[in-house]
């Protein structure tokens, strides 16, 4: 699977921008390993993702994996992706605080256009902690047969336009 992250090892500062057109990550998993596409920052610092055209399907973990953790915001923008058959949730966007001293922190992200569906979990799960605010749209975004319903998540608030 595609694994991108700000560190693994040593959680440092700074943001992390990423822009992802034309990827394909299909078929991964096992061994405790991530969702077909893992993008994450880690420590202090923002995470700004941008995906067109991403297919993650069949994956023995998740399809799309977007998680930012500590002082930071998430925001994403996801464009014609395919997600579809993976294990877990299809699309995930995830904003976390690493302990109650950190500051707010917020998750804004739009899907448009893209299909998740068939997944064991949900279709797009967006989790927002405390006392960050979190918003996802889901714009023209098919969600069938996803075994944890088309959204689940927390602290999120959803609009969904056909």
């Amino acid at each position: 699977s595609i694994d991108y992250e700000e560190d693994d090892d040593f959680a440092g500062g700074g943001d992390l921008v990423t822009t992802m057109v034309g990827v394909k990550a299909n078929g991964n998993g096992g061994d405790g390993g991530d969702a077909g596409l893992k993008i994450r920052e880690k420590g202090a610092g923002n995470l700004n993702v941008t995906l067109n055209t991403v297919e993650t399907s069949n994956n023995l973990i998740g399809g799309i994996s977007i998680r930012e953790d500590a002082l930071g915001s998430l925001v994403s923008s996801v464009t014609r992706a395919t997600s579809m058959a993976n294990a877990g949730h299809g699309i995930d966007f995830d904003e976390n605080r690493n302990s109650s001293s950190d500051a707010a922190a917020d998750l804004t992200a739009t899907v448009t256009s893209s299909t998740s569906a068939a997944n064991g979990g949900a279709g797009v799960r967006a989790d927002q902690q405390t006392p960050g605010v979190g918003t996802l749209l889901l714009k023209s975004v098919t969600l069938d047969g996803n075994v944890g319903g088309d959204t689940t998540g927390g602290g999120v608030t959803v609009t969904i336009v056909p």
